[in-house]
Protein backbone atom coordinates (compact mmCIF):
# COMPACT_ATOMS: atom_id res chain seq x y z
CA UNK A 1 0.00 0.00 0.00
CA UNK A 2 1.49 3.17 -0.59
CA UNK A 3 1.22 6.50 1.43
CA UNK A 4 1.31 9.90 0.24
CA UNK A 5 1.22 13.32 1.87
CA UNK A 6 -1.31 14.86 2.40
CA UNK A 7 -1.77 18.98 1.89
CA UNK A 8 -4.71 19.65 3.67
CA UNK A 9 -7.14 21.19 1.27
CA UNK A 10 -7.95 18.12 -0.88
CA UNK A 11 -11.60 18.31 0.66
CA UNK A 12 -11.85 22.02 0.13
CA UNK A 13 -14.94 23.00 -2.51
CA UNK A 14 -14.64 25.42 -4.81
CA UNK A 15 -16.88 28.60 -3.06
CA UNK A 16 -20.17 29.08 -4.34
CA UNK A 17 -21.66 31.64 -6.42
CA UNK A 18 -20.49 32.82 -10.45
CA UNK A 19 -16.73 31.61 -11.67
CA UNK A 20 -14.77 32.06 -14.85
CA UNK A 21 -14.27 29.07 -16.34
CA UNK A 22 -12.81 26.85 -19.37
CA UNK A 23 -14.00 24.04 -20.46
CA UNK A 24 -11.04 21.93 -21.28
CA UNK A 25 -12.24 18.03 -21.49
CA UNK A 26 -15.30 16.19 -22.40
CA UNK A 27 -15.04 12.59 -21.66
CA UNK A 28 -17.99 9.96 -22.87
CA UNK A 29 -18.43 7.86 -20.16
CA UNK A 30 -20.72 5.50 -22.33
CA UNK A 31 -24.02 3.76 -20.73
CA UNK A 32 -23.91 4.04 -17.04
CA UNK A 33 -26.00 2.18 -14.42
CA UNK A 34 -28.69 5.30 -12.66
CA UNK A 35 -31.70 5.17 -10.54
CA UNK A 36 -33.87 6.03 -13.76
CA UNK A 37 -32.04 2.79 -15.65
CA UNK A 38 -29.20 2.63 -17.99
CA UNK A 39 -28.24 6.23 -19.64
CA UNK A 40 -25.39 7.00 -21.63
CA UNK A 41 -23.69 10.18 -20.24
CA UNK A 42 -21.22 13.18 -20.77
CA UNK A 43 -18.99 15.00 -18.58
CA UNK A 44 -17.67 18.41 -19.21
CA UNK A 45 -14.38 19.62 -16.94
CA UNK A 46 -14.27 22.99 -16.16
CA UNK A 47 -11.22 24.62 -14.45
CA UNK A 48 -11.56 27.58 -12.72
CA UNK A 49 -10.06 31.01 -14.22
CA UNK A 50 -10.37 32.55 -10.26
CA UNK A 51 -7.18 33.49 -9.33
CA UNK A 52 -8.41 32.60 -5.23
CA UNK A 53 -9.69 29.23 -6.50
CA UNK A 54 -6.42 27.96 -6.66
CA UNK A 55 -4.92 25.52 -4.92
CA UNK A 56 -1.56 23.04 -3.94
CA UNK A 57 -1.82 19.39 -4.76
CA UNK A 58 1.73 18.75 -5.07
CA UNK A 59 4.36 20.94 -3.39
CA UNK A 60 6.64 21.06 -6.68
CA UNK A 61 3.76 22.23 -9.09
CA UNK A 62 2.66 25.30 -6.77
CA UNK A 63 -1.00 26.43 -6.98
CA UNK A 64 -2.89 25.26 -10.04
CA UNK A 65 -6.73 25.63 -10.95
CA UNK A 66 -9.56 23.88 -9.17
CA UNK A 67 -12.03 21.44 -11.56
CA UNK A 68 -15.22 21.13 -10.97
CA UNK A 69 -17.14 18.55 -13.91
CA UNK A 70 -21.07 18.24 -15.06
CA UNK A 71 -22.46 15.05 -15.85
CA UNK A 72 -25.15 14.82 -18.09
CA UNK A 73 -27.53 12.01 -19.99
CA UNK A 74 -26.98 12.52 -23.93
CA UNK A 75 -28.91 10.69 -26.67
CA UNK A 76 -27.11 8.90 -29.56
CA UNK A 77 -28.46 7.79 -32.89
CA UNK A 78 -25.84 5.93 -34.87
CA UNK A 79 -23.28 7.24 -33.41
CA UNK A 80 -24.13 10.63 -33.75
CA UNK A 81 -25.05 12.58 -29.97
CA UNK A 82 -28.63 14.55 -30.31
CA UNK A 83 -29.19 17.62 -28.02
CA UNK A 84 -32.26 19.17 -27.12
CA UNK A 85 -31.20 22.53 -26.89
CA UNK A 86 -34.88 23.39 -24.59
CA UNK A 87 -35.61 20.29 -23.46
CA UNK A 88 -32.22 18.77 -22.31
CA UNK A 89 -30.10 19.39 -19.38
CA UNK A 90 -27.11 19.35 -21.40
CA UNK A 91 -28.61 21.38 -24.45
CA UNK A 92 -29.63 24.19 -22.43
CA UNK A 93 -25.84 23.99 -20.44
CA UNK A 94 -24.05 24.37 -23.71
CA UNK A 95 -26.70 27.09 -24.87
CA UNK A 96 -26.19 28.91 -22.16
CA UNK A 97 -22.62 28.29 -21.89
CA UNK A 98 -21.99 29.67 -25.35
CA UNK A 99 -24.86 32.19 -25.15
CA UNK A 100 -26.52 33.70 -28.97
CA UNK A 101 -23.91 35.57 -30.33
CA UNK A 102 -21.62 31.98 -30.10
CA UNK A 103 -24.65 29.61 -30.99
CA UNK A 104 -25.11 30.82 -34.22
CA UNK A 105 -28.36 29.16 -35.84
CA UNK A 106 -25.81 26.86 -37.60
CA UNK A 107 -24.76 25.60 -35.06
CA UNK A 108 -27.58 24.64 -33.84
CA UNK A 109 -27.85 22.63 -36.55
CA UNK A 110 -25.13 20.51 -35.45
CA UNK A 111 -21.13 20.77 -34.64
CA UNK A 112 -18.33 18.82 -33.29
CA UNK A 113 -17.91 18.55 -29.95
CA UNK A 114 -14.77 19.30 -30.33
CA UNK A 115 -15.69 23.25 -30.96
CA UNK A 116 -16.29 23.31 -27.17
CA UNK A 117 -13.02 22.93 -25.69
CA UNK A 118 -10.85 25.74 -24.57
CA UNK A 119 -13.99 28.28 -24.27
CA UNK A 120 -14.06 30.35 -21.56
CA UNK A 121 -17.55 31.55 -19.76
CA UNK A 122 -18.81 31.60 -16.41
CA UNK A 123 -20.83 28.76 -14.45
CA UNK A 124 -22.32 29.34 -11.21
CA UNK A 125 -21.28 26.59 -8.46
CA UNK A 126 -23.35 25.69 -5.25
CA UNK A 127 -22.90 23.17 -2.52
CA UNK A 128 -25.03 19.98 -1.47
CA UNK A 129 -23.89 19.66 2.16
CA UNK A 130 -23.99 16.20 3.81
CA UNK A 131 -22.76 15.07 7.19
CA UNK A 132 -19.06 14.08 5.65
CA UNK A 133 -18.40 16.17 3.32
CA UNK A 134 -19.51 19.24 0.92
CA UNK A 135 -20.31 18.29 -2.56
CA UNK A 136 -20.17 21.05 -5.84
CA UNK A 137 -22.63 21.05 -8.22
CA UNK A 138 -22.99 23.40 -11.51
CA UNK A 139 -26.55 24.63 -11.37
CA UNK A 140 -26.12 27.88 -14.90
CA UNK A 141 -23.87 28.88 -17.05
CA UNK A 142 -23.23 32.25 -19.03
CA UNK A 143 -21.54 33.16 -22.02
CA UNK A 144 -18.69 36.19 -21.21
CA UNK A 145 -19.22 39.62 -20.84
CA UNK A 146 -18.36 42.24 -23.67
CA UNK A 147 -15.83 43.67 -21.26
CA UNK A 148 -14.36 40.27 -21.29
CA UNK A 149 -13.23 40.16 -24.92
CA UNK A 150 -10.65 43.07 -23.73
CA UNK A 151 -9.43 41.71 -20.35
CA UNK A 152 -6.37 39.13 -19.68
CA UNK A 153 -8.33 35.53 -18.59
CA UNK A 154 -6.10 33.30 -17.09
CA UNK A 155 -4.24 31.09 -19.59
CA UNK A 156 -5.48 27.70 -19.93
CA UNK A 157 -3.82 24.89 -17.39
CA UNK A 158 -5.09 21.89 -18.29
CA UNK A 159 -4.28 20.12 -21.98
CA UNK A 160 -7.66 19.34 -23.67
CA UNK A 161 -9.17 16.16 -24.25
CA UNK A 162 -12.43 14.85 -26.28
CA UNK A 163 -12.95 11.36 -25.40
CA UNK A 164 -15.40 9.72 -27.41
CA UNK A 165 -17.06 6.25 -27.66
CA UNK A 166 -19.05 6.20 -30.41
CA UNK A 167 -16.62 5.47 -32.94
CA UNK A 168 -14.92 8.63 -34.12
CA UNK A 169 -11.40 9.44 -33.15
CA UNK A 170 -10.68 10.80 -29.94
CA UNK A 171 -8.32 14.63 -29.72
CA UNK A 172 -6.23 15.47 -27.54
CA UNK A 173 -4.54 19.52 -27.73
CA UNK A 174 -1.29 19.94 -25.56
CA UNK A 175 -0.91 23.34 -24.47
CA UNK A 176 2.50 23.73 -23.81
CA UNK A 177 3.64 21.71 -27.15
CA UNK A 178 0.85 23.53 -29.41
CA UNK A 179 0.38 19.76 -30.28
CA UNK A 180 -3.19 18.65 -31.31
CA UNK A 181 -3.94 15.21 -32.64
CA UNK A 182 -7.62 14.92 -33.28
CA UNK A 183 -7.08 11.42 -35.05
CA UNK A 184 -6.23 9.44 -31.86
CA UNK A 185 -7.33 6.00 -31.19
CA UNK A 186 -9.69 5.57 -28.53
CA UNK A 187 -7.93 2.74 -27.26
CA UNK A 188 -4.79 5.40 -26.68
CA UNK A 189 -6.68 8.00 -25.88
CA UNK A 190 -8.48 5.90 -22.71
CA UNK A 191 -5.30 4.94 -21.33
CA UNK A 192 -4.61 8.94 -21.19
CA UNK A 193 -7.60 9.21 -18.77
CA UNK A 194 -7.23 9.41 -15.02
CA UNK A 195 -7.87 6.03 -13.39
CA UNK A 196 -11.46 6.78 -12.23
CA UNK A 197 -12.47 7.72 -15.16
CA UNK A 198 -11.06 4.72 -16.73
CA UNK A 199 -12.87 2.24 -14.46
CA UNK A 200 -15.87 4.39 -14.87
CA UNK A 201 -15.76 3.80 -18.87
CA UNK A 202 -14.48 0.28 -18.96
CA UNK A 203 -17.56 -0.77 -16.65
CA UNK A 204 -19.98 0.36 -19.59
CA UNK A 205 -21.43 -1.58 -22.64
CA UNK A 206 -19.77 0.73 -25.02
CA UNK A 207 -16.44 0.36 -23.32
CA UNK A 208 -16.79 -3.51 -23.08
CA UNK A 209 -17.33 -3.31 -26.70
CA UNK A 210 -14.37 -2.02 -27.68
CA UNK A 211 -12.30 -4.20 -24.88
CA UNK A 212 -11.27 -1.52 -22.53
CA UNK A 213 -10.42 -2.97 -19.27
CA UNK A 214 -9.88 -1.81 -16.13
CA UNK A 215 -7.85 -2.91 -13.00
CA UNK A 216 -8.11 -1.86 -9.31
CA UNK A 217 -4.32 -2.52 -8.93
CA UNK A 218 -4.07 0.87 -11.19
CA UNK A 219 -4.80 2.77 -8.61
CA UNK A 220 -1.69 2.38 -6.95
CA UNK A 221 0.23 1.67 -10.61
CA UNK A 222 -0.15 5.54 -11.42
CA UNK A 223 -0.22 8.46 -8.68
CA UNK A 224 -2.97 11.21 -8.85
CA UNK A 225 -2.31 14.02 -10.50
CA UNK A 226 -3.85 16.92 -9.84
CA UNK A 227 -6.86 15.92 -11.85
CA UNK A 228 -7.53 13.21 -10.17
CA UNK A 229 -7.20 14.47 -7.37
CA UNK A 230 -9.96 17.07 -7.87
CA UNK A 231 -11.56 14.09 -9.52
CA UNK A 232 -12.66 12.36 -5.96
CA UNK A 233 -14.13 15.34 -4.62
CA UNK A 234 -16.46 15.56 -7.78
CA UNK A 235 -20.72 14.88 -6.67
CA UNK A 236 -21.13 11.01 -7.96
CA UNK A 237 -24.36 11.38 -10.39
CA UNK A 238 -7.38 24.87 -29.07
CA UNK A 239 -4.48 26.87 -27.94
CA UNK A 240 -3.74 29.33 -25.22
CA UNK A 241 -5.39 32.32 -26.01
CA UNK A 242 -8.58 32.77 -24.79
CA UNK A 243 -11.52 31.57 -26.98
CA UNK A 244 -14.90 33.70 -26.97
Amino acid sequence: MKVKESTGTEKTPMAEGFHRARLFSIIDLGTQVTKFGPKRQLRLYYESLEPNEQIEFHKEKGKEPRIVFLKENITVHDGIFKLNWKRSNLGKHIAAFLGSKRLTPELRKGFDLAFLLGKCGYITITHNKTEDRTFENITSAAPPKEEDKTNTWQKAHNNFMLFDLSGEPCMYYDIEKKEKNDTLDVKDAFKMLWPGLREKVASSDEGKALGLTFSKDEYEDQDHDTSEAIEEEMVEENDEENVF
